[in-house]
């Protein structure tokens, strides 16, 4: 069986369903950091024409996104429940993940956040982050025996406002990670 080759909107169609299943809303940021022939205006146009059919909504969903964002109704609809919850019923899990897994958006689409460690964060193979509740709690350097990011007098601590359990869980799982790699 023989496959036709897709034409040049078909391909766009397919890269714009793929960053909406990968970050759920399309920004100019996103479009970049994908390498997307023919830059934000060709995705844009596309955007607008899947807003008029109704298949995707335009707006401010997210700041520091820019103003040209697009998004599914369900997405937008998730993010304005979570915008909603209050400090005390939100609960999150900390989550570890590779510095250069596309589920990270440091680095890519976000700058990475300020600190005065003289570690640099990269996107590099081997090197973790840990993301909670839309924050990145930490980065550990390839072998994790640098970190950045949280550092204090003694050593990692919780940011301000974060759950200690939550905290305790993060640190323990990176910790886990590591030493599961070196086995």
């Amino acid at each position: 069986m023989q496959v036709e080759p897709l034409n040049d909107t078909e391909r766009m169609l397919a890269l714009a369903e793929n960053m909406l299943d990968r970050y759920g809303i399309i920004s100019r940021q996103a479009v970049i950091a994908e390498n997307i022939p023919g830059g934000f205006p060709s995705m844009q146009t596309l955007c607008r024409s899947m807003e008029d059919s109704g298949r995707i909504m335009r707006g401010r969903f997210v700041e520091g996104l820019g103003g040209a964002q697009f998004a599914e109704r369900l997405t937008i609809d998730r993010l304005r429940d979570l915008a909603t919850q209050t400090t005390q019923t939100r609960h999150y899990t900390p989550v570890a993940l590779s510095a250069n897994d596309p589920a990270n958006a440091w680095g890519n689409l976000l700058p990475w956040p300020a600190h005065p460690a003289t570690l640099i964060p990269t996107r590099r193979a081997g090197a973790l982050v840990v993301v909670s509740g839309g924050k990145l709690l930490l980065y550990l350097a390839q072998g994790g025996k640098k970190n950045a990011g949280l550092a204090g007098k003694r050593g990692i601590t919780r940011p301000r406002g974060f759950p200690r359990a939550d905290y305790r869980t993060a640190s323990r799982t990176t910790a886990a990670l590591y030493a599961n790699r070196s086995e």
